[in-house]
């Protein structure tokens, strides 16, 4: 059983030397999946903001549990959301234009 578990993690090992993960066959580079360098995403991040709301039992404002760039945003549909809201425990149905990008 030992010997099975060192070759395990061998063949582990040596998928992830060539590159590729153990589920999915999806690269293990963090750079590969995204045109983008981290740290440039993050400075993108930080200068295009946080999607947030504001709820609409207690005003508090608040990051939205779904987050994504401006571009994003604007593309997708978005109808009856759910949120909960961290201050208040209430969750709310929003609709797109409740949703605003806040600086960080």
């Amino acid at each position: 059983m030992y010997q099975q578990q060192v070759l395990g993690l061998r063949h582990l090992d040596a998928q992830r030397s060539r590159g590729v993960a153990a589920f999915g066959g999806r690269s293990t580079d963090a750079t590969s999946s995204h045109p983008l360098p981290s740290r440039q995403r993050t400075v993108n991040a930080m200068r295009e903001g946080v999607l947030s709301l504001t709820c609409p039992h207690c005003s508090a404002i608040f990051a939205s549990t779904i987050q994504m760039d401006p571009k994003t945003f604007e593309a997708i549909n978005v109808k009856d959301m759910l949120e909960k809201c961290p201050d208040c425990h209430r969750a709310s149905r929003l609709q797109k234009v409740d949703y605003f990008f806040r600086p960080i």
